[in-house]
């Protein structure tokens, strides 16, 4: 049979050639995307190197060296935290038992009963006495610790909050506390453990519903590194050596905001 070669009507343009441009002009776009977008990460790596080879130039010439690598991963977005009371009632009951949530002015809320007390506050701030707690002289501390996190609700919150185990003076044990696994360098939980009997729990840890904070631009580790740099020599502090440098976040005004935590031999400090 004979082929028939079909056109577009009134042009007398054969579709099947303008699909075969079409899909040519596609791939070639592909590529000149592909090749863009891989100069622009070589670019941005040879900036980077750059970078950190300024910023340990400047930091050698005022005489402190450095241990640390630049970090290249900009940080997260804050969180802002809405204080939510029936979650505060909730950790009571889960302490305590039941017991009538007062609000006793001041931004304190307060549930009380024959078992202990608790205090959540409107900063995040909290404090929880068990007078009559009792760890059984069998398990350590460490554990007892670990369950009261556990009953508190903080080894899982659904704000992607959690407590982890920082260090052990006496009976006093500390939590640091964390976002999605990165660290928050102002907040943390603290149990105080009695002789034989007893416990106290002092903390912050933000009760509330989240929501994203600003998409303002927060500081690189660069720009950390340098504002570090100014504080100790207008402070007069003496350091030699800058040992590591992390991000993660500051909590104010029951929002989470980006930070990087400058560690020196002598001192350390949080730039947000």
């Amino acid at each position: 049979m004979e082929s028939k070669t079909r056109y577009l009507p009134h042009t007398g343009v054969d579709p099947t050639g303008l699909r075969t441009v079409y899909i040519c002009l596609l791939i070639f776009l592909s590529c000149a995307f592909g090749l863009f977008i891989r100069a622009d990460n070589r670019l941005r790596a040879e900036l980077f190197d750059r970078l950190n080879s300024g910023v340990e130039e400047v930091f050698n010439q005022n005489g402190v060296s450095t241990r640390t690598a630049l970090l290249p991963e900009l940080l997260p977005r804050g969180t802002v935290f809405t204080r939510n009371r029936d979650a505060e009632t909730a950790l009571a009951a889960r302490l305590i038992g039941a017991s009538e949530a007062v609000d006793v002015g001041g931004g304190i809320l307060r549930s009380e009963n024959s078992v202990g007390t608790v205090e959540t506050r409107s900063d995040g701030a909290f404090e929880i006495s068990l007078p009559h707690y009792n760890s059984g002289g069998q398990r350590s501390l460490l554990d007892c610790a670990e369950e009261l996190l556990d009953d508190m609700g903080f080894v899982s919150d659904v704000n992607g909050l959690n407590a982890k185990y920082a260090e052990t003076d006496g009976r006093t044990l500390s939590f640091a506390v964390r976002l999605n696994d990165l660290p928050i360098f102002n907040l943390g939980i603290i149990f105080d453990f009695g002789v034989r009997e007893g416990v106290r729990i002092t903390g912050s840890y933000p009760l509330g519903y989240s929501s994203p904070g600003s998409a303002a631009l927060y500081p690189n580790s660069q720009t950390a590194l340098m504002t570090f740099l100014r504080n100790i020599e207008a402070g007069g502090a003496l350091v030699r050596e800058l040992r590591e440098l992390r991000g993660g976040f500051n909590y104010a005004d029951s929002t989470l905001t980006p930070a990087w935590e400058v560690v020196a031999d002598t001192i350390s400090v949080v730039i947000s």
